[in-house]
C-alpha cells in the first residue's frame, strides 16, 4: 500500500508497528528499527515546524478543529504555521483558529 509522507510521519510519531509492517517490504524487525531510528528525529522536526508559541495541546486542538471543518491535514498545518507568525506571543485557541480561518 502507498502512504503519504504525512501519514508516514504520523505512523512514526504514534509508534504504530502494525501500520508500518503493512508497507510492502517492511517486516517486524525492520519496522522496529525504523521506529527506533526515526522517532526522536521526527519529533524534533515536527516541533520546529509547529513553532514554539503554543503547546502541543493547543496545536492538536486547533489542528483537530480544522480537520473537522473539512480541511486536509497538510493544508491545515500550513495555515496554522502561517497564522502563528501573526502573533508575537501565545494566542488563545479561539484567536488562533479565527486567524487561520481568515487566511483560508
Amino acid at each position: 500500500s502507498r502512504i503519504s509522507p504525512s501519514e508516514f510521519g504520523d505512523i512514526i510519531l504514534e509508534g504504530n508497528i502494525r501500520r508500518l509492517k503493512a508497507i510492502p517490504g517492511i517486516g517486524h524487525k525492520m519496522a522496529q528499527k525504523v521506529l527506533l531510528e526515526l522517532r526522536d528525529t521526527w519529533k524534533k522536526k515536527t516541533k520546529s515546524v509547529k513553532e514554539e508559541k503554543i503547546d502541543d495541546t493547543m496545536w492538536n486542538s486547533a489542528l483537530s478543529a480544522l480537520l473537522n471543518l473539512g480541511y486536509q491535514k497538510q493544508e491545515a498545518v500550513s495555515a496554522l504555521q502561517k497564522a502563528l507568525k501573526q502573533f508575537s506571543s501565545s494566542p488563545s485557541l479561539e484567536n488562533l483558529i479565527k486567524e487561520v480561518l481568515r487566511q483560508l
